[in-house]
């Protein structure tokens, strides 16, 4: 039994469980100590040595890491990002493609309603979901949602293994187009946090940001994609803002949602500029650290 295995006894392992639930209070520092209980690293210790030895692909290759999602923000995002992965990869078979674990809890509270005041803490649950994944044998982690990386530090401090920073990533992949100026359409709470704007200007680039009516048609088309009902009347509304922030001097643009690229592919030839889909940059660094070969495409 796993319990035994790892030392625990059931009384202990349902201590565990219940100090979990009570270290996730409001105002709790979710990098303290005691936020992974001793039992937990344990559980995780004795995983990670029996999984030792099973991470080897059908054809004997360098082990490769386990890469988990920590998903559900939303549904159709994740699945998104899941066909990312697979076609970020070079593989002629099943057996030559990553293995991933996605736990995609969609009970998660909206990241945007809490940055900005009005809704319960959702890092509980995703650091929870990250957890699960650690104990699952995962080594790599992705988070596909723009504004739950506000968290990002948080969540890896807690789960314990890497995550590939989303915000970081995609301005990476801007860069190389050698813009100045790059729009950045996004969820109210992205511009809130200013992740994207930091990081643009680390590499001198300005960020272009849109006004607050050009926010409320983003947000009003975020909410269409996650309602499933978008359409072409949909993508011409997202392309029409960023048109708007071309017109204020953007010469890219990041689709800085991860719903955006579900209303209008980053390569549809509407946008005016050079456009940045970050589930696409995310997929390939995820599959460069995992040890699998890049596709070329």
């Amino acid at each position: 039994m796993l319990l035994e295995a790892c030392g625990l006894g059931s009384t202990e392992y349902d201590g565990w469980r219940m100090g979990q639930q009570q270290h996730f209070r409001p105002g709790r520092s979710f990098t303290d100590a005691a936020l992974i209980p001793r039992a937990t690293s344990r559980i995780v210790t004795k995983i990670d040595s029996m999984l030792q030895g099973s991470r080897r692909n059908a054809y004997d290759s360098p082990v490769r890491k386990v890469v988990g999602v920590i998903g559900g923000m939303g549904p159709l995002a994740t699945e998104a990002f899941y066909g990312e992965l697979v076609r970020a990869t070079a593989a002629a078979s099943d057996q030559e493609h990553l293995h991933i674990i996605i736990d995609a809890d969609a009970t998660i509270p909206s990241r945007s309603d809490f940055i900005c005041g009005s809704g319960p803490d959702p890092r509980p649950q995703i650091i929870a979901a990250g957890q699960r994944l650690r104990i699952a044998g995962c080594e790599l982690l992705a988070m596909p949602c723009n504004a739950a990386h506000a968290f990002a530090s948080e969540v890896e401090a807690a789960v314990g293994i890497p995550l590939v920073d989303w915000i970081d990533t995609a301005v990476e992949a801007v860069s190389s187009l050698h813009a100045t100026k790059v729009g950045v359409l996004g969820a109210d709470a992205t511009r809130r946090v200013g992740r994207y704007r930091l990081a643009l200007g680390a590499r001198d680039m300005l960020a272009v940001e849109p006004k607050d009516d050009e926010e409320a048609e983003i947000m009003s088309v975020i909410r269409d994609v996650k309602a499933g009902r978008h359409d072409s009347r949909t993508a011409a509304r997202l392309i029409a803002v960023g048109q708007c922030l071309v017109e204020r001097g953007a010469q890219a643009l990041i689709l800085g949602c991860t719903e955006l690229p579900l209303a209008v592919a980053s390569t549809d030839e509407r946008w005016p500029v050079p456009t940045i889909d970050p589930a696409r940059a995310v997929a390939r660094e995820i599959v460069r650290r995992a040890g699998a070969p890049l596709a070329t495409n």
